[in-house]
């Protein structure tokens, strides 16, 4: 899988290793085509809040966002196997990992994770989709605690 980080914020470059590191732990628990592609950028609270508010309808910063290539995620053999792109404001990571007390790594990988399983059409807003995606996240986060 290729993963393409951009690092939009300073101080962001030190979290790409730990992107690749989970994604690349993702791929292998998570059925995804052997030649799929994702973009992962760093961003800050201002440009993260004109994308919620601007796909979300919401006017507040968020920790992540997802933006799948696809409606709908299928594995079509010879199709686009790009997923999608990852946004993650790295101003609102560092406020959850103080106000959890979760290391940075734990938090950055966590917020990369839940990005990509939405890319895969996971979801939360039913419990039992909650409970496939949570499951998924605590099996793989394990290693960053």
């Amino acid at each position: 899988m290729e993963i393409v980080v951009r690092y939009e914020v300073s101080s962001s470059q030190k979290y790409g290793n730990v992107v690749r590191q989970v994604l690349h732990h993702a791929s292998k628990n998570v059925p995804i085509p052997r030649d799929a592609t994702v973009s992962v950028s760093f961003i800050g609270d201002a440009k993260m809040r004109v994308l919620n508010k601007k796909y979300r309808k919401k006017d507040r910063t968020t920790n992540v966002l997802s933006f799948p290539t696809h409606d709908s995620y299928v594995m079509i053999p010879n199709s686009s196997n790009d997923l999608g792109d990852i946004f993650i404001s790295l101003p609102e990571a560092k406020r959850e990992a103080k106000k959890y007390g979760w290391t940075m790594r734990f938090e950055i990988a966590r917020l990369a994770l839940h990005g990509f399983l939405h890319l895969l059409d996971y979801d939360h807003e039913e419990e039992k989709e909650a409970k496939v995606m949570e499951g998924i996240e605590r099996k793989i986060l394990k290693l960053y605690a």
